[in-house]
């Protein structure tokens, strides 16, 4: 039996366990009931418990300081990666060939050269498309230089990312 999780975006916090799907809120996880037999039984309390960056559950004060990193992660060239970001002409999102059930949105940010506070723009586009590699057009002249910029992943579902320019 399939459960849906709810949490917060922001804080990752569970906010509630139901097998009744909520329209009103996107904001879930599905987890199969071994998961979340402690909680149904009453052994655990839910609002004991977060969210870590692999949407595994973790007690909120003994959170780890690495989960609290990989929430915003910069992505620099390295080697081989789930996901590739080619900077060429545009931006090109592709995951690699054993990369499987990552579902929901990829977000990233690009901001100022080693600075994620002065952002320049978002782009936001559900995983899918990555599957089959997903373009997006440059939308500010300053994209074009990856020497004056930074790009980083927000929330990263996967394990890593890697920039190759081209």
């Amino acid at each position: 039996m399939i459960f849906y999780v709810y949490f917060d975006n922001d804080t990752r916090d569970i906010l509630s366990i139901s097998n009744e799907k909520n329209s009103t809120t996107n904001t879930y996880i599905e987890k199969s009931r071994e998961f979340i037999e402690d909680f149904i039984q009453g052994t655990k309390n839910f609002n004991d418990y977060k969210f870590d960056s692999n949407f595994d559950f973790v007690l909120k004060n003994t959170q780890s300081k690495d989960v609290v990193s990989n929430t915003f992660v910069e992505v620099v060239p390295s080697g081989k990666s789930d996901l590739v970001i080619t900077h060429s002409k545009n931006w090109h999102f592709s995951f690699a060939s054993e990369v499987k059930n990552i579902n929901g949105n990829l977000m990233f940010a690009i901001t100022q050269k080693n600075n994620p506070n002065l952002l320049i723009r978002t782009i936001n586009f559900q995983s899918q498309l990555a599957y089959e590699g997903h373009s997006v057009d440059f939308k500010y002249d300053s994209e074009k230089d990856t020497s004056n910029i930074s790009l980083w992943a927000i929330h990263p579902p996967y394990r890593t990312a890697s920039l190759i320019e081209q």
